[in-house]
């Protein structure tokens, strides 16, 4: 018999609040509100083929924004992710700070996973996805910096001509930080 349009019916009966407590029980492998749901392990691969990341370009350039911010980072949607609660797991009484740090950690290994082989060169195409968000979120800076002067100073580092050229490239970066988190938090997922 198969059940997978009974889970379908389910599933669509609860209400949208209720179809997340129940998602985050079966991600987290917690019963409490759902354990007649909650506990099948049909019913679980079922809810994680259904999970569908909710990351987007602009929570990646929020987090980015902010990555001196652990407080910040521990409040952006990446900490919502099944990759900061697997690697939260061991202590779930971690502060705001330290769930920030987890966050900050998360940025940097999909920025890592960027990084073409070979020796960094600034002026390689090859390399500019890397280098324009290492100059221009990555790299220490002045914090009173303007935003501005970040953007002149990544331009002319990299040998970007236009301000228009800058922010297409910079967009592009965003687009494939994002897809390589994505990556990792489909990892996290798929260890359950």
């Amino acid at each position: 018999m198969n059940l997978l349009p009974h889970f379908e019916v389910m599933l669509l009966e609860l209400n949208e609040e209720s179809q997340q407590i129940l998602i985050f029980q079966v991600v987290r492998k917690q019963n409490h509100e759902f354990p007649e749901l909650s506990e099948s392990k049909l019913f679980r691969a079922f809810c994680l083929k259904k999970l569908k990341p909710s990351l987007a370009i602009d929570d990646i350039k929020e987090a980015l924004d902010n990555l001196d911010d652990p407080r910040f980072l521990a409040e952006s949607k990446l900490n919502e992710t099944h990759y900061i609660y697997s690697k939260n797991q061991s202590d779930e009484n971690l502060n705001s700070t330290e769930r920030g740090l987890l966050v900050r950690d998360f940025l940097k290994e999909g920025f890592e996973r960027l990084r073409p082989s070979g020796e960094p060169d600034d002026k390689a195409l090859i390399w500019r996805t890397y280098n324009i968000l290492y100059h221009y979120h990555f790299k220490s800076r002045d914090s009173s910096q303007g935003q501005g002067l970040r953007v002149q100073q990544t331009m002319t580092h990299l040998n970007i001509m236009s301000t228009r050229q800058f922010h297409r490239e910079l967009q592009k970066a965003y687009l494939a930080l994002l897809q390589e988190l994505l990556e990792l938090e489909r990892i996290s997922l798929a260890r359950l």
